[in-house]
């Protein structure tokens, strides 16, 4: 019981004057806050609301571009099975990369190509390659990988240096591949050396396969042999 009273006469009565003048200062606080939003609204209302509507069409706009291009893709996907499956494949193919783009005109183009090559078309297949080579709409992935059939597939100058190109480009994936059939065709020339440096390339780059890798070890080892015999 004496703690109880304690604590009843240490508790202080509410001063009325002190809550009056609480309850003025939030009011008056409410109404600065109201008086800045209704300012800021003034504003920027009309911005905000522009924004808003822009931000809705602009949704709406990548919703429908989305749903456009599922269906159109679905609807190529359709037209290539539809070639790849028909009797005349070449022909079929053909005819299909003339109103086709993107992916769905590198899959025909490539398999054509590849087509061509196996039944013993080998030029027209290095010809569709190059063409493949050439397209700027196409991803680098292709291009170079399209060089670099091209220059595998024919002869001449214009393979070489295609290839060499391609062959000092360090950043394409087919890199690797480029440079070890460089330096065979070096090799192929006599340049024992530049093969070796090409090379050693190859087997520097951390990208190379290790089948890549395994191939440019066994012809430097080869091509050193050579060179020592031919003193180049």
């Amino acid at each position: 019981m004496a703690k109880a009273s304690k604590k009843l006469k240490d508790k202080q009565p509410i001063d009325p004057v002190m809550q009056q003048n609480n309850e003025m200062l939030r009011d008056v606080e409410d109404s600065i806050r109201q008086d800045q939003l209704k300012a800021l609204w003034d504003k920027y209302g009309s911005m905000a609301v522009t924004i808003a509507v822009g931000v809705v069409l602009i949704t709406a706009a990548i919703s429908g571009w989305n749903a456009w291009t599922s269906s159109q893709n679905k609807k190529d996907t359709t037209i290539l099975i539809e070639a790849l499956n028909a009797n005349n494949l070449e022909q079929s193919l053909s005819s299909y990369i003339q109103d086709a783009d993107g992916a769905h005109k590198t899959i025909a183009s490539f398999k054509l190509a590849a087509e061509y090559k196996q039944s013993g078309q080998i030029q027209k297949a290095a010809d569709l390659y190059k063409t493949i080579a050439q397209d700027s709409d196409m991803d680098d992935l292709y291009t170079d990988l399209a060089t670099l059939l091209y220059a595998t597939n024919t002869t001449g100058d214009e393979a070489a240096n295609a290839l060499e190109e391609l062959a000092d480009k360090p950043q394409s994936p087919w890199f690797s591949h480029a440079a070890i059939e460089y330096a065979v065709y070096l090799a192929n020339q006599g340049s024992f050396t530049k093969s070796i440096t090409k090379l050693n390339e190859v087997l520097d780059s951390e990208t190379t396969p290790i089948a890549i890798r395994q191939k440019a070890e066994a012809l430097k080892s080869l091509y050193t042999i050579q060179s020592a015999n031919q003193g180049d």
